[in-house]
């Protein structure tokens, strides 16, 4: 598991080559305020809780995805414990097949989500804002920030690397059960 020095030496690289934001340091009010957040970690290594994870609660639950230049697709989260969210990206809306999984656990004070060969930590767990950085095997950062009851926006951050700038990727989140 890389160690907090290491994701803070990629976050820099990250956010010294972003033109999408004015500051990684930052954050003030404004649309790209949990993009910046995103890209930084605090000083001391966020300690999650199981009440903080009481607090995302909500998203259990069916929801069809929406993004400019993407198909519409399927996702099912599901609290299997109080300390584990489980994520499938579905086939369809009804829920029969699963075409990948991304499990969300606590560990040590750590929200980590896990798929085969990418792993990211939660850098801020709030009611409304959620946001993770890339530890392994991953590049981008997840923001998901909740909207009401039955909508939200999953937001994913890919740095700029080599010619390639910064893509930002936002889906639209709506409750079908």
């Amino acid at each position: 598991m890389a160690t907090l020095h290491s994701i803070r030496r990629v976050l820099a690289r990250s956010c010294a080559s972003t033109a999408l934001l004015m500051s990684c340091r930052q954050a003030g009010p404004g649309p790209n305020a949990d993009l910046a957040r995103a890209n930084r970690l605090p000083d001391s290594a966020t300690v999650v809780t199981v009440e903080d994870l009481r607090s995302l609660r909500w998203m259990s639950g069916t929801w069809v995805g929406e993004g400019r230049g993407v198909r519409s697709f399927a996702e099912r989260y599901t609290f299997t414990n109080d300390s584990t969210l489980v994520a499938d990206l579905l086939t369809d809306v009804s829920g029969d097949s699963v075409s990948q999984r991304v499990i969300f656990e606590l560990r040590g004070g750590q929200f980590v989500g896990r798929r085969p060969g990418a792993e990211w930590v939660a850098s801020r767990v709030t009611p409304d804002v959620t946001t993770f950085a890339p530890v392994r095997g991953a590049r981008n950062f997840i923001i998901w920030r909740r909207v009401s009851p039955d909508e939200w926006r999953t937001i994913l951050r890919f740095p700029a690397e080599g010619e390639r700038r910064v893509l930002v990727r936002e889906y639209r989140m709506r409750r079908v059960r």
